[in-house]
């Protein structure tokens, strides 16, 4: 594992700088004790949390830093002290990797003046810092050629204990004795949490945000929407009518959006029985929805033993429903073949981003269901969505004007158990799915 920075990572004071994140001025103290209750190790985390009651939080390129301090009334065989900041991956509790292992020691007998070498006696301190990456450099298998490293970013903090899946970063500080004395530790978790954002929306939605209008559709604004292939849905409405609707759905571009904004959609729906599209056409009849895909495993060949099959590992997918599409009519008249709907999935502030560390994969989709209504019998029922498009949750709003709800928030699923802060312009994750 090597934790230096990949090439594309720009100098981190610059890409610190670039973002709104609180400032770096919250104190946590964390201590062991005596028998008497009173402190002989104490650390300081300075970090961008809202309280120094709650997890140091950091992000992206951020400093990791505070100090150490000592007060010993007598010596106590101590041989070192160091400190270290980890990242590991825990998948079902049984299954642990570190990605980011970064450590200084603070002191060594060894490397320490012979006056105090010989016994570490009265109050000590040292300070401390990891500037923390944007990414690792990791050696994913070996082939006949040699090893093969990949670079992943560093993911954020989560705990989703639905998939027994943890990523938690940590700082352990360590202290080492002589003559099988044991040692001490003192391990603190921290909160950390990546930094990206969209590219600016069409120049016709940034106008809309602003002058506070409704958005424009497709046909007048078409480099604001990717418009997906349609899709056919033939069926049965009222027991003895054979219909077919043709669905075409857009999604407004770019297809990246910040957790806690909308993300807003369009569908066009055509069918040459008007009776079967007013029925259809409706906010409880179009499932849409925004959809966590997690990905375990790997199917990355694992060349190790040249000349032998290659071996592939298994990979098992889960998906879990975060949001449902809302829906209106976008126009009050659209012709007796066609309707016109403009739709919203308000995009739940507390789930995680998109990431991707070793065989952990977290990403997100938008589904097309199907269309669902009293008195419709679709003729093939699928298990498998209509339509699916994948799109990247982030952060951190685009550069420009906010975006804006222009409907009322769906069914919130089953989010409501997590705990949901904003930190300047990022939104943070720091609670659990039950």
């Amino acid at each position: 594992m090597n934790s230096q920075l990949p090439s594309y990572i720009r100098n981190a004071d610059q890409e610190s700088s670039s973002w709104c994140i609180p400032p770096l001025e919250t104190q946590h103290v964390y201590s062991l004790a005596k028998k008497s209750g009173e402190p002989w190790l104490s650390l300081s985390v300075i970090s961008r949390a809202a309280s120094p009651n709650v997890t140091p939080t950091f992000f992206q390129n951020g400093m990791v830093g505070g100090s150490l301090r000592l007060e010993l009334e007598k010596g106590d065989g101590i041989d070192s002290i160091d400190i270290s900041l980890t990242g590991q991956l825990i998948m079902a509790a049984h299954s642990s990797t570190n990605f980011l292992n970064m450590s200084h020691t603070l002191w060594s007998r060894e490397n320490d003046s012979p006056d105090i070498a010989r016994r570490i006696i009265g109050k000590h301190e040292w300070p401390y810092s990891f500037r923390l990456p944007k990414g690792v450099n990791i050696l994913s298998h070996i082939s006949v050629d040699g090893g093969v490293w990949d670079c992943f970013r560093l993911p954020p903090s989560l705990f989703d204990q639905t998939l027994s899946v943890n990523v938690a970063y940590r700082l352990t500080v360590r202290v080492h004795r002589r003559y099988l004395r044991g040692r001490s530790k003192l391990i603190v978790p921290i909160q950390f949490t990546p930094l990206s954002r969209p590219s600016p929306p069409s120049i016709s939605r940034q106008i809309a945000y602003v002058v506070d209008t409704p958005l424009v559709g497709v046909e007048d604004d078409p480099e604001g929407w990717k418009t997906l292939p349609s899709v056919t849905i033939q069926g049965t409405i009222f027991k003895t009518i054979s219909v077919e609707v043709s669905c075409t759905l857009s999604l407004a571009k770019p297809l990246c959006y910040t957790r806690g904004t909308p993300l807003p959609l369009m569908m066009v729906m055509e069918s040459a029985d008007s009776q079967a599209l007013n029925l259809l056409s409706t906010n409880i009849a179009i499932t849409v929805r925004l959809v966590q895909r997690t990905c375990f495993g790997s199917n990355r060949p694992q060349d190790l033993v040249p000349g032998k099959p290659h071996s592939r590992q298994s990979m098992a997918v889960k998906t879990r429903e975060l949001q449902t599409a809302v829906w209106r009519p976008f126009a009050e008249v659209t012709g007796h073949s066609k309707r016109v709907l403009v739709g919203e999935i308000h995009i739940p502030e507390g789930i995680p981003p998109a990431c991707h560390i070793l065989q952990y994969r977290l990403e997100h989709i938008v589904v097309f269901e199907s269309l669902r209504a009293v008195g419709f019998v679709p003729t093939r029922c699928r298990k498998d969505p209509l339509i699916s498009e994948p799109v990247e949750i982030v952060t951190e709003y685009a550069q420009g004007p906010r975006p804006r709800a222009y409907l009322p928030p769906g069914y919130s699923g089953d989010l409501g158990k997590q705990r949901r802060s904003r930190m300047g312009n990022c939104l943070l994750w720091t609670s659990f799915v039950a």
